[in-house]
């Protein structure tokens, strides 16, 4: 019964689109220079945030712009791009998938904290 719900229209068979996608694409500028961690395994992380901005009308109708900053993990090959070209200021373009973590704050209460790794990643090259 829940098979069919997954097969497209004229399909004999589900495939992996039919299944609920975990997919972010977002594009902003970096807030500080990415920092950069390697692992005695041999791994490679990059650490960084990106603000994405955002144009409401406030109560009297004035424009502001809403800034909502995203904060991004980028493992192996990606976060060498991110080492090798990614600055403070830099515009970046970049695909991956969202990612939660419960931490206990200073008050030993659960936060739940959402990052998007990233998979693919472009770069204006700013100096």
């Amino acid at each position: 019964m829940a098979e069919s719900k997954l097969k497209k229209k004229n399909s004999k068979s589900a495939t992996r689109l039919d299944w609920p996608a975990n997919s972010v694409e977002l594009s902003g500028f970096v807030g500080a220079d990415p920092f950069v961690y390697k692992f005695d395994n041999g791994k490679t992380l990059a650490r960084f945030s990106i603000g994405t901005h955002q144009m409401l009308r406030d109560t009297s109708g004035k424009w502001q712009r809403i800034t909502t900053w995203h904060q991004v993990l980028a493992w192996q090959h990606v976060a060498m791009q991110v080492a090798l070209y990614v600055r403070q200021g830099s515009f970046v373009s970049l695909q991956g998938r969202l990612r939660s973590k419960t931490i206990l704050d200073s008050n030993q209460q659960p936060l739940s904290k959402v990052f998007i790794v990233a998979r693919k990643l472009s770069s204006n090259i700013t100096t």
